[in-house]
């Protein structure tokens, strides 16, 4: 079955996420012809350096990822600089190519992360994951559990998805009540809460 979803609405949608970057394109191009090379690096910089300050900001901003990736994000900054000075040194054309070849990579991955929220947003996402087996990894039912809090969605779907997390992996009981306790705050969400409490002692 079709379903759609929309992160901010479909006009919306249609304006910024799909009609905006086939208006950067027709302004780059534009640009070539009447901007010099050091007006087209400067306006880059002034893209770019917001998109960078940005997401260094959420980076290393939010506890839940720092204390997450604590090893990465410390170690990952000091390998790239130590990278970037060998490989200026050394190896400028190959740095270039490596540069090129991670920048299409990330774009990539924020064309496949635009299409995860979607199917969030559609509420396929759990369907698809199931069918392709994740219905046994307790690390990615109890992921997903957590990536629906984090992205506020609808609390029957958050319950849905602790259930499965639960009926597969009962030992991961404890960590899935504490994150449905952290949206008792919605309705249906506390309601499913008691209602899985009282299965539990059913159970026993």
């Amino acid at each position: 079955m079709f379903k759609t979803g929309f992160i901010l609405s479909a006009r919306a949608d249609l304006l910024w996420f799909l009609g905006l970057p086939f208006l950067a394109v027709a302004v780059a191009l534009t640009s070539q012809h009447y901007l010099s090379a050091v007006a087209m690096a400067s306006v880059s910089l002034w893209i770019t350096m917001p998109h960078q300050g940005a997401t260094w900001l959420r980076t290393y901003g939010l506890t839940e990822d720092w204390q997450r990736f604590r090893g990465r994000l410390i170690v990952a900054p000091i390998l790239l600089f130590a990278t970037a000075v060998v490989g200026l040194q050394w190896a400028p054309i190959t740095l270039m190519i490596i540069v090129m070849l991670w920048d299409h990579q990330h774009s990539i991955m924020q064309q496949h992360g635009f299409a995860r929220i979607y199917d969030f947003k559609a509420g396929t996402y759990f369907e698809r994951a199931m069918q392709s087996g994740i219905r046994t990894n307790r690390k990615l039912l109890r992921y997903y559990a957590e990536t629906l809090v984090r992205l506020q969605a609808d609390s029957e779907e958050i319950a849905s998805a602790v259930d499965h997390w639960i009926h597969n992996c009962p030992s991961e009981k404890p960590a899935a009540y504490q994150l449905l306790a952290r949206t008792a705050s919605e309705q249906k969400a506390a309601e499913f809460y008691e209602q899985a409490r009282q299965r539990e002692a059913e159970g026993h």
